[in-house]
Order: C-alpha cells, then sequence, then structure tokens
C-alpha cells in the first residue's frame, strides 16, 4: 500500500489537522480552464517483503472529490490530468485493499510508484500500530522519511503517540523515533488537515510527496475517514527514489 514510491515507501499505501479545520480537498474536476500537466502512477500489490512488484490491475485513482478518474492497465500503469504547480490529492481505491489518500505538489514530476496492501494484511499490521481495521469513522497516516535513522514524528498540536516501523516491516508503538526503514505514522485521527513536523536536528528536511507545511521540517497531510493518508520527506542529501 499504501508514494511517490509505494515500493520505497512501502505505503503502506501502507497516510495530518487542525481540530475543526474542513478538509479542502476539492480541487476541482479538470477541463474547467486550468491547466494541467499528467502524473503517470504505477500501482503494485504486496505480497511480502520480497515481493513488492507485482502489478495491480483495475485499481482506481481519482482526483480527490472530482469525477477526474482513470484506472490502472494489466501493467499496474494510469496516467491522470491534473491541476499544474498547485497542491493537489488523489485517491487509490480496490475492492479487498486499503484505501488510500496521496497529497503533493504536481510539479512536472511524471513518475509515482505506491504498493497496496489487502484487507487481510492491514487486519494483522493494524493492532501493531495501536488501533483496529477497518478503520470506517477515522483515517490513519502514514510518513515516510529518506535520511539517516532517528527522526521523531510530531503532530503539531496533538498529543497524538506515533508509531514507527522496525527494519522488518513491522510497526510499533514502542519505538521513538525512525529506523532504517525510514516509516512511521498516526493513527485514529478525525477528518481534517494536520501539520507533521519531521524533528531532525542535525538536518534541514524537505517536502517529497507531500504539501509543504507552514515553516520548515513540515508538511500537511489531510484525512479522510477510511483512508491511509500518506506523504514524505527528505532530509539533507539523502537520496529519493
Amino acid at each position: 500500500m499504501i508514494a511517490r514510491n509505494l515500493n520505497y515507501s512501502t505505503l503502506f499505501l501502507v497516510v495530518w489537522a487542525i481540530a475543526g479545520t474542513s478538509l479542502g480537498l476539492s480541487n476541482g474536476g479538470c477541463g474547467s480552464g486550468e491547466n494541467t500537466s499528467p502524473a503517470t502512477i504505477r500501482v503494485t500489490e504486496y505480497l511480502s517483503q520480497s515481493n513488492l512488484n507485482t502489478p495491480m490491475p483495475d485499481a482506481t485513482i481519482c482526483q480527490t472529490d472530482t469525477e477526474n478518474c482513470v484506472m490502472t492497465d494489466a501493467e499496474g500503469m494510469a496516467t491522470i490530468e491534473l491541476p499544474s504547480d498547485s497542491e493537489v490529492s488523489y485517491t487509490i481505491t480496490k475492492e479487498g485493499y486499503g484505501s488510500y489518500l496521496i497529497s503533493d505538489v504536481n510539479d512536472g514530476r511524471v513518475d509515482h510508484r505506491f504498493i497496496m496492501y489487502g484487507d487481510e494484511e492491514l487486519a494483522r499490521l493494524a493492532p501493531l500500530m495501536g488501533t483496529t481495521y477497518p478503520w470506517t469513522d477515522t483515517g490513519i497516516m502514514i510518513l515516510r522519511v529518506y535520511s539517516e535513522p532517528g527522526v521523531v514524528f510530531d503532530l503539531v498540536g496533538q498529543s497524538d503517540t506515533p508509531f514507527y516501523f522496525s527494519n522488518g516491516d513491522t510497526p510499533s508503538t514502542e519505538l521513538d523515533a525512525t529506523t532504517a526503514d525510514g516509516r512511521g505514522g498516526f493513527t485514529d485521527l478525525a477528518e481534517g488537515e494536520y501539520q507533521v513536523e519531521f524533528v531532525d536536528p542535525q538536518v534541514l528536511c524537505r517536502p517529497f510527496t507531500a504539501w509543504p507545511g507552514d515553516m520548515d521540517n513540515r508538511v500537511k497531510v489531510p484525512v479522510k475517514p477510511g483512508y491511509i493518508s500518506y506523504a514524505s520527506m527528505a532530509c539533507g542529501q539523502a537520496e529519493t527514489p
């Protein structure tokens, strides 16, 4: 599942919010006069940590809250037109798999890759993250940092405790910072838009697949009930996919 490279971000496609803020996700449908540019997305299925490249056909990708939708082909590929040089979001859904909400800036990069997790695998992983699956009234957030280990995720203005992934692709609420895996997140979040700070005292972080936040090392993340929201940052000179 559930970014810009679900393989590398393993979404978990295995995906933020001032309480009470409305979820301003609708950018309007394409074709209403705004400039658009293509985003090419490849979706694969999570089978095991060593098998992350099985194509996912017939996954539906939609610009959030619009009828601008496409479907992946036999190779798991699809291209969708999105507003250019602006904050955009889109969902990736398929029956039997976790639903994902991706937020990004459509700045000309056209290659995005995501991994979808099946319902059975999510039900297994959810208790390790401190929640249950499926989530219907709330959403969860999966964050990825391209950096050395030791980055802390802080949900600005909130007291929620994050989980982090161990190096073996296993989430845990006992860890207090990222490992070499680079992933973590928050669960049981109400609908809204959240600011997340990637706390790395050594270097500055920049948004990778994310909406920029209101200061350095922060991103904005929209959360929608029933979805896994995803965002990522790169810190220092870290290489990105």
